[in-house]
């Protein structure tokens, strides 16, 4: 019987050694049954430039996110954490968001809590197809009043981010926001009196009311329009409405912070017009992102 129970423990040393002959798989790989006859993935350092750095936002963080474009931080916090810096006014779209976007690139946008040390640096790992972000440098500062959120945007070869399917574990967010645009109707060069043409929450013909505004401004009567402007939201959400002054530009995007609700244009930057052009705007915003005390506002125009 002694020797029985000498053998056990000899037999299962034997078996642990075959297993480490044969290779161990990586976690998640086929014959990787539990933590302990896995190998978690190697670790590397991402070929990534640092294209915005802030060290404290002053706020806490917001989902990570990853987009082909330059990604809009302030919008994508408004819309994930309800703050977008407690603005009371929109903001100016001229000088909003600026970065350049370069072909075969994607952008990552992480932020994180550092504790009381203020970091200096980001760096970008891959482990598997999760995304890691590591805050760098700085000194803790005990005496801090409160921790501080690092956040930075990376500009990243696409090809060295293929496979990537998380970001810190979860899944990235969305930066298109929560606002659909469900129409963008360009209206043309208005002659008449633009200045009370106020957004609204589309319902209990507000819709009808702006479009008849828009008629009195000079637009001329347009189907397609007072379609856009129809008094109905899908389930679950609030349709809201724009009236938007530009040159040439052929969408629009929503900006939701606690305090307002704007929009902004965009495309068509680059292109320049002696007479501004007007378009109606149209979004379908769930009701969870839209706080129901914010107000509707366009920049310049109260």
């Amino acid at each position: 019987m002694k020797r029985a129970i000498v053998l056990v423990p000899l037999l299962f040393a034997a078996g642990l050694l075959a297993a480490c002959d044969a290779g161990t798989p990586p976690c998640g790989a086929s014959g990787a049954v539990n933590t302990l006859s896995c190998e978690p993935p190697a670790e590397r350092k991402v070929n990534a430039e640092v294209a915005e750095f802030v060290p404290d936002t002053a706020e806490g963080p917001f989902p990570a996110a990853r987009d082909d474009v330059p990604i809009d931080v302030a919008l994508l916090r408004g819309w994930n954490t309800g703050s977008s810096g407690g603005d009371t006014e929109p903001r100016d779209p001229a000088t909003a968001f600026t970065m350049e976007d370069t072909p075969a690139v994607d952008y990552v946008a992480v932020s994180a809590n550092t504790g009381c040390r203020l970091a200096e640096g980001a760096e970008l790992y891959l482990r598997g197809s999760d995304l890691r972000v590591r805050f760098t440098g700085g000194l803790d500062r005990p005496e801090c009043a409160r921790s501080y959120t690092a956040y930075a945007q990376f500009a990243v070869p696409a090809t060295e981010i293929a496979a990537v399917s998380t970001i810190e574990g979860e899944d990235p967010a969305n930066t298109a926001g929560p606002g659909t645009l469900t129409d963008f109707v360009a209206i043309g060069v208005l002659d008449g009196d633009t200045g009370g043409l106020a957004p609204v929450r589309l319902g209990d013909g507000r819709g009808a009311e702006l479009y008849e505004e828009l008629i009195a401004a000079g637009a001329g009567e347009s189907p397609k329009l007072r379609e856009a402007l129809r008094d109905e939201s899908p389930d679950g959400t609030t349709a809201v409405a724009f009236v938007l002054s530009g040159c040439a530009e052929d969408g629009a995007k929503l900006v939701v912070t606690p305090a307002v609700v704007s929009a902004e244009l965009t495309g068509g930057e680059r292109t320049a017009c002696e007479s501004e052009s007007w378009f109606a705007a149209t979004f379908a915003v769930g009701n969870a992102y839209l706080p129901g005390d914010a107000r509707l506002a366009v920049f310049g125009r109260e």
